[in-house]
């Protein structure tokens, strides 16, 4: 792969990301809107039959004009917010693995590399070299695995993947706000967003709440959390073009 051709990718790769960040805020803000407009349809919050999916196909259930306006409610300013901020968490965590995976292809010699915290593969088993049909599968399948390895490990451990090995360096208040980002969607995942001592170790300082507390994700929250996650792609995108740039062109 070439300087030329990997630049290209990189930018391609942020380029898709902010991009798809910015449509997701589109639509969920139209959708919000729509959920507001409904809630105040009095045609359609006197509708209480709704049907749903289930093991038999489809299942009625009903509610009440008072249920269904708060169901509305409920989506509207929180339930909405949360599960998609999830959702993009997942499309930064994906950029993450796509731009690990272009430097490691650029530049093999990175993939010696390593930080305490992270098992990254420094024997290959031989039935698998045997089994490959040249160097470059055998050097796919090695960062596959170390790929693996790196999101298995702490977010900390990462951003010290990234500064030492892919030599990706970003303002420590930008990684304050990523592990605090994480930690958030750690904690609706697996805690029904109830903070816990999890959380507080994990965001440090940038913790919003205490052991206890329902970990708020409103609209305030979410804007601000997407523009951080998309100057955050940003600088990755120049700060990897900078580390892998020919030392000539420097």
């Amino acid at each position: 792969m070439t300087f030329e051709e990997f630049n290209k990718m990189l930018g391609q790769q942020r380029s898709d990301k902010q991009k798809q960040l910015n449509e997701i805020h589109w639509w969920v803000s139209l959708s919000v809107s729509s959920l507001d407009k409904s809630q105040k349809d009095k045609t359609f919050t006197n509708e209480v039959t709704i049907t749903v999916p289930s093991g038999r196909s489809t299942k009625d259930i009903s509610r009440t004009k008072e249920q269904v306006i708060e169901i509305l409610d409920k989506a509207k300013s929180t339930d909405i917010y949360q599960s998609v901020f999830v959702y993009m968490v997942a499309k930064v965590e994906d950029f993450f693995s796509n731009i690990i995976y272009l430097i490691l292809s650029m530049d093999n010699r990175r993939i010696k590399g390593s930080v305490p915290g992270i098992d990254t593969l420094k024997k290959f088993d031989v039935d698998e070299i045997l089994d490959s049909k040249d160097k470059n599968e055998i050097v796919e399948k090695i960062i596959i695995c170390n790929l693996i390895n790196i999101f298995y490990a702490s977010p900390q451990k990462q951003k010290d993947y990234f500064d030492k090995v892919l030599g990706i360096k970003l303002d420590d208040s930008l990684w304050d706000s990523w592990f605090e980002i994480k930690a958030s969607r750690d904690i609706i995942v697996h805690n029904s967003g109830i903070i816990n001592e999890i959380y507080i170790a994990k965001s440090g300082t940038m913790a919003r709440g205490v052991i206890g507390d329902k970990i708020p994700i409103n609209k305030n929250y979410f804007d601000s959390s997407l523009a951080k996650m998309k100057t955050i792609i940003g600088k990755c995108e120049v700060s990897a073009r900078n580390s892998l740039r020919p030392k000539k062109e420097k």
